[in-house]
């Protein structure tokens, strides 16, 4: 594989930007890694795999204080933004735990075509806008009102998610917007569960690459492309959150309905 440093700039944009959207960031640096790099398929699914790291710890830069608050209600300093929060981190992640495991199972032998889950997952949003729009208003809640009820939701659709086709992101903000929750807390409340998520799947995933393919790539264009994805993955989801908070529900629907079907017409 010969690549230069556009190259691996591109692919820390391409995950800074589609971590964060309906749209499977691992897939769109797959087949820039074939077709523009000339890698070969375990390899670039190998980089896909490594890139997921650089969005996580740009996730853990953005809601940082987020996690702090969290950590500091587990280690006896609670108040009850944290308690609530770390509660939702903790049940969400170990719901989706329990809902991988069997899940996994099915993988082997799962055969439905992507693009009809694209074209399911851009419906639900669109479902989500007429309803939030018709009726006025799903809802407007808050992490302050965090029930168990949230997270097992959250924790159930984040599992599902490991189904080939399924966006993780997708799913938790259809979950948080149907429960009611404001367009910028169903963000930043999906992301919030999804980076400890999103870090325990890549490395269960990279020990089973790592056992069993040889790969050959470049030390300094990964460095690049991760620096790339973490700076571009913090600016993209900070203006993510900060527009949604302008947004009502129907609106920000709409616009990730019109993400991922453009996705699907595309695949």
């Amino acid at each position: 594989m010969v690549a230069s440093i556009i190259d691996w700039i591109i692919v820390g944009a391409i995950q800074g930007i589609m971590e964060w959207l309906p749209i499977s960031s691992k897939t769109a640096i797959m087949l820039y890694a074939v077709r523009a790099m000339g890698s070969d398929l375990p390899t670039a699914y190998f980089i896909a795999l490594l890139m997921q790291g650089s969005t996580a710890l740009a996730g853990i830069l953005f809601l940082k204080n987020d996690y702090l608050l969290s950590a500091r209600a587990v280690l006896g300093n609670r108040t009850e933004e944290g308690v609530r929060k770390a509660k939702f981190i903790v049940i969400s992640l170990a719901v989706t735990g329990l809902v991988v495991l069997p899940l996994m199972l099915l993988i082997k032998n799962w055969t439905v075509d992507v693009a009809t889950l694209l074209y399911l997952t851009s419906l639900a949003f669109l479902v989500v806008a007429g309803v939030d729009h018709y009726r006025k208003g799903l809802g407007d809640r808050v992490a302050a009102g965090l029930t168990t009820l949230d997270s097992v939701v959250v924790g159930g659709l984040q599992g599902i998610a490991v189904l080939p086709g399924f966006s993780r992101s997708a799913s938790t903000t259809l979950g948080l917007l149907f429960r009611g929750f404001r367009t910028d807390e169903s963000l930043r409340l999906s992301f919030l569960t999804g980076v400890p998520a999103t870090i325990g799947a890549t490395l269960i995933s990279l020990v089973g690459v790592f056992s069993g393919v040889p790969f050959s790539v470049e030390i300094q264009g990964i460095l690049v492309a991760w620096v790339t994805g973490i700076v571009v993955g913090f600016l993209c989801v900070r203006t993510l959150v900060n527009l949604s908070a302008k947004m009502r529900v129907w609106q920000l629907s709409l616009i990730m309905g019109v993400i991922t079907l453009s996705s699907a017409l595309l695949s």
